[in-house]
């Protein structure tokens, strides 16, 4: 999983990690919040109470139609943050 932290449009920072082997098991929609929340967490220093919004193209993300354990448990650790999601 990779992803890069914008700032006025110019990257400012990179994280990228390995999914362990279960966490390889999991599907596309339950692995995009697995990686958003990894980078949060990396970043945590920086983010807190800033304003950061997260582009992303998964819809799962977005709408409450999909909602797996996995998913609610991520979701309960973005809210901490604070963020949009677009």
């Amino acid at each position: 999983m990779g992803t890069t932290l914008h700032q006025g449009g110019k990257p400012t920072a990179f994280y990228s990690d390995k999914l362990n082997a279960a966490q390889q098991k999991h599907i596309t929609a339950e692995q995009e919040p697995l990686a958003i929340v990894a980078t949060l967490k990396e970043f945590e220093n920086i983010l807190l109470d800033h304003q950061a919004i997260i582009c992303t193209d998964h819809k799962n993300l977005t709408c409450e139609d999909f909602n797996s354990d996995r998913v609610i448990h991520q979701q309960i650790a973005l809210e901490r943050f604070g963020i949009t999601l677009n």
